[in-house]
């Protein structure tokens, strides 16, 4: 059967929920559609339910990039339309498998001995094998083994069934820290693999509503998947009103998991695109310090958070993996007891309980887990905290809770407790590395202590380890204010209204970047602070404030943090961590999250490619032996580039021909300064460097400068054309398409610079790869400030303040050239001429190929 639609080829399989059709357009391709179906019981139980194909769709679609950002291999390439996408041909193994966190259903009939609600620590893992007509049976290795099943070339033996469950685990573990973000607990979840054309393994099929138990707040008479229609009696066609209850239900799971990959984004360390094996540890177990967390922080209300945030802060600068949940003993009980019962399954050492006045939750917490349990008094406005400090401190006996200060000091010092009880009882070299990190705390703070009194006790404070001052003031010998609202920090949003102080935008780096930044932001009303360890930096020549200081210094963050009223950023080699500490104070955008994504090369490309958006072939390095097996995969000519670190061309070695290997690895890694990863990128033949940059506001708002024409040297921008010439309208609005659909992907607020190649094929088919992203101001458009009404750096203010965005207005035909080095010398030639603007960026040393200024004409 051929489909009407003109992408879909020959229908090759139909299932009860879902078509698969040949992709018209690629032959190694095939597009999937749900249906409005919904069955049980080996379909003796079926419905239709309108638009449960869209819904599906998405749910699949969200929960795919979520897997393949975090690294699992998976066939998904992208969503064609509402109700369908497109993935890898995959040869399917005919097995289901079946991940357990809770005993329920089913299982509790095979298991008559077990409990349900019984947590499972690690993860069951079963297999069924695809049977209607024996209701899919659970089968044992030994089973498979008799089965001889071969596809694609590939035996189904017992390492393939030991790398289908750490994949089925790991996929779990990513989905459930996804849900337990949005207060859902995961209860089980079944999925499928296939077989590549290439061989190998990836997750197929669908992963939507039908292929999980999702209880939100973990109460099961609030399950919102498919187990709801299941329940209901009889084999009727469902009434209007329970598909209406129903389809409410499918679209609120496609609606959530739009926001569940902001819960699990991957950290540099795991980033990468190589297959789990089955020797991967599950990351519950922490028995190296995994991505999951040893401390829980929980407080009865968001009020308590200004308090609770103290002990964050320092969790986060001792490097303590960590989480924070508003657990309320009284309004959310059922939530509070979830929470206390599976804390030590889900890997948790420490709980720190913080509440005010009756403050019962500590105390019941403690009497629901084995893990000690620290309390932190909230101050409360009727009795100052000391209602709360004596309900906590006086527990029956057998009942311990470690009971701190009332306030922020209690918070701390929980904080500190937790970290100490750690480095002295968790395995493994992260909590080592907590060790360190707490016994440097401690010998600051010892030498802060002056051992003579000082008459002017605030200069006599401690500097830096780097022996400079924190804190420059550039105003009239000023120091930066401190934010006076109620929460703490002004709306910066309120900027120029009569009678209320000017608010601080704070700026971490302080190149030309931040320098145009901050003149943007002068003129709209702003104060600047800015936080670099460069002295005379050319953004503090034109900003209020300076905080000069490493970005590792934790301190000086936090001091710049209370100075502020937001925070945004210039560059991306930074390590994310500090803006983390900082986002747990102050406002930050971009969001941390989206910087960890675009300063590490591998989870760029999988974030790029799990939105549909295609770059070229890549594959992630993770040190020199694996380079020979990348370069098999990838293919010569190709590119090794630094994971990490790299700019202007750095860290960066073309791979010609196989005897090029040798060597490649020391070249890239000595470009950046040493140990690093790397990702290999197949070479592109492209016709142009263009570059898209885009803003989104808080509220969703968005604004897409025109597509620009890149012309480099050295591997460093030049020249910017402005609008790119000579090329169809067709890629215009491709980067623009483009440029959307990575900045509501990445949820950004703030603005983003997307460079890009453009192909053109022998029979004359243009083409739009992504190449990288930058999430901040870009080189490419600074055009913007004399080429149209809103600048890109006055869209970054605009966009971090709360502020509607601003009007393009006309686009000026123009061109930006970069003053590189010695180029500064020839600006003579530019004074006086008609049309020309000139930006120099105040740098003393005019080094080979360091960007001086600009010229605009």
């Amino acid at each position: 059967a051929m489909s009407s639609d003109p992408k879909l080829g020959e229908k090759i399989a139909e299932g009860k929920t879902k078509e698969i059709y040949r992709a018209l357009d690629n032959g190694d391709q095939v597009i999937i559609v749900s249906k409005d179906s919904i069955t049980a019981g080996d379909g003796a139980k079926r419905d239709s339910l309108p638009q449960k194909g869209e819904y599906s769709t998405t749910t699949a679609c969200n929960v795919f990039r979520m897997l393949k950002m975090n690294g699992l291999p998976t066939h998904f390439l992208n969503q064609e339309t509402p109700a369908s996408f497109r993935a890898l041909a995959c040869s399917m193994i005919p097995l289901e498998v079946i991940v357990r966190r809770i005993a329920f259903g089913s299982y509790l009939k095979r298991h008559a001995h077990v409990s349900e609600g019984t947590m499972f620590n690690p993860l069951v893992v079963e297999f069924t094998f695809k049977d209607d007509a024996n209701h899919d049976p659970f089968v044992t290795d030994d089973d498979v083994m008799k089965m001889n099943l071969v596809l694609g070339g590939k035996r189904v033996d017992v390492p393939v069934l030991d790398q289908l469950r750490a994949l089925g685990r790991r996929a779990f573990e990513i989905v459930e820290r996804g849900w337990a973000g949005a207060g859902v607990t995961l209860v089980d979840f079944k999925v499928e693999f296939g077989v590549t054309r290439d061989g190998r393994i990836v997750l197929g099929d669908v992963i939507d509503n039908d292929s999980w138990r999702i209880w939100p707040k973990g109460d099961k008479t609030k399950m919102m998947d498919k187990q709801v229609y299941r329940n209901l009696t009889g084999t009727a066609t469902m009434n209007d009103d329970q598909r209406a209850m129903l389809g409410a239900k499918y679209k609120w799971v496609a609606d959530e998991t739009s926001r569940l990959i902001d819960f699990v984004l991957p950290s540099t360390a795991t980033a990468t695109t190589t297959e789990i094996s089955s020797s991967s540890s599950s990351p519950t177990s922490h028995q190296d310090g995994g991505a999951g967390p040893w401390v829980g922080i929980i407080m009865g209300s968001q009020s308590d958070w200004e308090t609770m945030r103290q002990g964050a802060a320092i969790l986060q600068q001792l490097g303590v993996p960590h989480e924070t949940r508003i657990v309320s003993a009284h309004r959310t009980p059922d939530r509070m007891f979830e929470y206390a019962r599976s804390a030590k399954s889900r890997g948790l050492k420490v709980i720190i309980a913080g509440a005010g006045g009756a403050a019962h939750l500590p105390g019941m917490v403690a009497a629901l887990t084995p893990l000690p349990v620290l309390g932190v008094p909230v101050q409360s406005r009727a009795l100052s905290g000391m209602d709360s400090l004596l309900s906590i401190v006086q527990m029956p006996q057998g009942v311990p809770v470690g009971t701190l200060a009332i306030g922020a000091s209690g918070a701390v010092n929980a904080a500190l407790l937790a970290s100490a009880i750690i480095a002295a009882n968790a395995p493994g070299d992260k909590a080592a590395q907590i060790a360190r990190a707490l016994q440097e705390y401690r010998d600051k703070q010892t030498s802060a202590v002056s051992e003579e009194p000082s008459d002017n006790p605030s200069s006599a404070s401690h500097a830096p380890a780097s022996g400079y001052s924190a804190v420059t003031a550039i105003a009239k010998g000023a120091q930066p204010p401190a934010s006076t609202d109620v929460a703490g920090k002004r709306d910066p949003s309120r900027a120029l209204m009569p009678g209320i102080p000017s608010p601080t935008i704070g700026i971490v780096g302080g190149g030309q970047l931040a320098r145009m930044t901050a003149q943007a932001a002068s003129t709209m009303g702003y104060r600047i602070h800015i936080f670099c360890p460069e002295e005379d930096s050319p953004a503090s020549q034109v900003s209020n404030y300076t905080t000069r200081a490493k970005y590792s210094d934790r301190e000086a963050l936090a001091s710049f943090a209370r100075s502020v009223d937001v925070v945004t950023y210039e560059f991306e080699n930074i390590d994310a961590s500090a803006l983390e500490f900082l986002a747990l104070s102050v406002p930050v955008y971009p969001d941390p999250k989206v910087l960890r994504i675009c300063q590490d090369r591998v989870a760029e490309k999988n974030f790029i490619t799990s939105m549909g958006v295609p770059t070229a072939k890549y594959q992630a390095v993770p040190s020199a032996d694996s380079l020979a097996q990348a370069i098999d995969a990838v293919g010569c000519p190709s590119v090794l580039k630094s994971n990490t670190m790299g700019y202007d061309g750095k860290g960066q070695v073309k791979i010609t021909n196989k005897q090029d290997e040798a060597g490649a690895w020391a070249r890239m890694s000595g470009d950046v300064g040493g140990s690093v990863s790397g990702i290999l990128e197949g070479w592109v033949d492209f016709v142009a460097e263009v570059s898209v940059i885009v803003a989104r506001g808080k509220d969703g708002s968005e604004c897409v400068y025109p597509t620009v024409e890149n012309h480099h040297k050295n591997h460093i921008l030049h020249k910017t054309i402005v609008p790119a010439a000579d090329m169809p309208q067709e890629v215009h609005a491709r980067s623009r398409e483009i440029a959307l659909t990575l900045a509501r992907g990445i949820h950004l607020v703030g603005v983003l610079a997307i460079e890009m190649f453009v192909t053109k094929s022998s029979s004359g088919k243009w083409d739009v790869l992504v190449n990288e992203l930058a999430p901040r101001p870009h080189n490419s458009g600074h055009w913007t400030i004399e080429g149209c009404e809103t600048s890109q750096f006055e869209q970054l203010v605009r966009a971090s303040c709360g502020l509607p965005l601003g009007s393009l207005g006309h686009i000026h035909k123009c061109e930006m050239v970069n003053l590189l080095g010695k180029d500064v010398e020839t600006i003579s030639e530019f004074v006086g001429q008609p049309q020309t603007h000139i930006h120099l960026y105040g740098k003393a040393e005019a080094r080979e190929g360091r960007k001086m200024g600009h010229i605009t004409k």
